[in-house]
């Protein structure tokens, strides 16, 4: 039976677990202390945005602050997720920048009810994560940063072969799969091989117009002798 290969996409791989990797922060400083808001609440792994469940930073200035904290080793960055305080001064928050080293990843803007906020960094290298904020107090719950990892695209299990276009003289059916499972992310590879496959079906000869027709008439003459 023909198989035809209409489609192929390049080189497969084995998924990972996980498309981000964090990356562990470490020797928390910041401008200045107050309300035994220590630096290092930033970086405890508690998210929780209450203040006084004490795992959250706090500056003494009302101006002009800033946070910061070091990477095990110099490496890339991709993101960097802040959870701001949110029992009270949920809005200072508002206008904070996220640097890797002295390169400006962004800026948060403030979102009513909003217990986390993503910065993307453009693939920016360092090895230090820093917060400033010239306007308020500067508090953080948890700031955690985060690195790319690629994953490979990986096949979906293919469909049933379709129906045959043809009851007789050659048809066709086909049957595909998605490199989907997972999608390529991050520089991932695609899949190779067949993404969508075809074949003949139902090859036998279809029976002539005229045998057909006789077929047809002794038919009739039969049933016409029985009545």
């Amino acid at each position: 039976m023909l198989l035809k290969i209409l489609l192929s996409i390049s080189l497969l791989g084995l998924p990972p677990i996980k498309s981000d990797q964090s990356l562990k922060l470490q020797n928390a400083i910041q401008s200045t202390t107050g309300f035994g808001g220590f630096a290092d609440k930033a970086i405890d792994g508690n998210t929780n945005g209450n203040y006084f469940n004490w795992s959250c930073t706090h500056t003494q200035a009302s101006r002009n602050n800033w946070w910061a904290a070091e990477l095990e080793v110099k490496t890339e960055v991709n993101m960097v997720l802040v959870y701001p305080r949110m029992d009270y001064h949920r809005g200072a928050i508002n206008g904070a920048k996220v640097y890797v080293d002295e390169q400006l990843c962004g800026m948060i803007s403030y979102v009513k009810n909003k217990t986390s906020y993503t910065v993307r960094c453009a693939n920016l290298v360092g090895k230090t994560i820093k917060l400033t904020l010239s306007t308020h107090y500067l508090m953080l719950c948890e700031v955690q940063a985060f690195k790319f990892v690629s994953v490979d695209g990986g096949w979906t299990d293919t469909d049933t072969w379709s129906s045959c276009t043809k009851r007789c003289g050659t048809g066709t059916q086909n049957r595909t799969r998605t490199c989907t499972d997972p999608v390529p992310q991050h520089g991932g590879a695609d899949c190779v091989g067949i993404a969508f496959q075809t074949r003949d079906c139902n090859t036998r000869p279809c029976p002539s117009k005229i045998f057909v027709f006789i077929s047809d008439v002794a038919m009739s003459l039969i049933v016409k002798l029985i009545v």
